[in-house]
């Protein structure tokens, strides 16, 4: 390919640059003193110019050296769409994505529930810790307080409970909670008039994820029926949802996440930020389990 050479304003140095490439995009920068409005029109949060690969999703091999905005401007050169916003999600630190995903769905009018039950009802205690701090890093705002004034009823009680990241990570299961767990959650349901969504709340956000998957499989041996059929039954809108999700998790966290992907891709069109939000999310799992040789 033919190169030219331009004069740089900065230094009158020559710089190279490809003849016919595109004009070479900036990334926002990362503390937005607006992000409402930032976050309204950008479907995927670009990578801090002040970042390493090293803090990326997927790591580099030690022995490759690469300059890290260079690398972001090439990107931008040579990458556009959806691939591009894919790209440079995966370069992304995955707690300061998930902060920028969580401003998006709760900026600006309405709020995207899917997108929050979605980061805030998988992540683990640490991860939700990291994700507070970026938040407040990128957009000097505290995320518990945003959720309170932008999420309300029992949805948004939920909410408050999982973004606290008090939930247990003991390992180890008592069986005997699970069964008294088990009685409760039928009592306050499906055996009472109307539901007692503290108690689930209670449950549902505090337990470990073992713990929780022995509680339903409690529940399931007392009643003969999964709990969340019930759930759809006692339960309406996102705070089903949310509800729904975390038993899906706590059963098989894998199979949820390849739900949403099968979700985002069905029927006609395809849900492109959902899509590339699932795969950001993952990524870094799988990627954890390779070696480089």
């Amino acid at each position: 390919m033919s190169t030219k050479r331009a004069k740089s304003k900065d230094d009158g140095k020559a710089v190279t640059k490809r003849a016919g490439s595109k004009p070479r995009k900036s990334p926002k920068p990362p503390n937005d003193p607006h992000p409402k409005t930032a976050a309204a029109d950008t479907p995927v949060p670009p990578p801090p110019k002040t970042a390493t690969l090293e803090g990326a999703v997927s790591p580099q091999p030690p022995e490759i050296g690469i300059n890290f905005e260079d690398l972001l401007n090439d990107l931008e050169d040579e990458l556009g769409g959806h691939f591009l916003d894919l790209t440079l999600a995966l370069l992304c630190p995955s707690h300061l994505y998930d902060a920028h995903i969580i401003n998006k769905a709760i900026s600006g009018v309405g709020t995207d529930e899917h997108a929050l039950i979605e980061v805030l009802c998988t992540r683990s205690n640490s991860e939700l810790e990291l994700i507070k701090e970026a938040y407040h890093t990128e957009f000097r705002r505290n995320l518990e307080k945003d959720i309170s004034n932008e999420v309300s009823g029992d949805f948004g009680r939920l909410m408050r409970s999982v973004v606290t990241a008090t939930r247990d990570e003991n390992k180890e299961l008592d069986s005997k909670l699970a069964e008294t767990d088990a009685q409760k959650l039928t009592a306050g349901g499906v055996g009472k008039l109307g539901t007692d969504e503290v108690l689930f709340n209670h449950i549902f956000c505090l337990r470990s994820w073992p713990q929780l998957k022995a509680t339903f499989e409690a529940y399931r041996r007392k009643n003969d029926i999964d709990i969340e059929l019930d759930i759809r039954k006692e339960f309406h809108g996102e705070i089903r949802d949310a509800l729904l999700t975390i038993v899906k998790v706590a059963k098989n966290m894998q199979s949820y996440f390849a739900e949403k992907l099968n979700e985002a891709m069905k029927g006609a069109g395809t849900d492109d930020e959902a899509l590339i939000r699932v795969i950001v999310s993952r990524s870094e799992v799988v990627v954890n389990n390779f070696t480089f040789v």
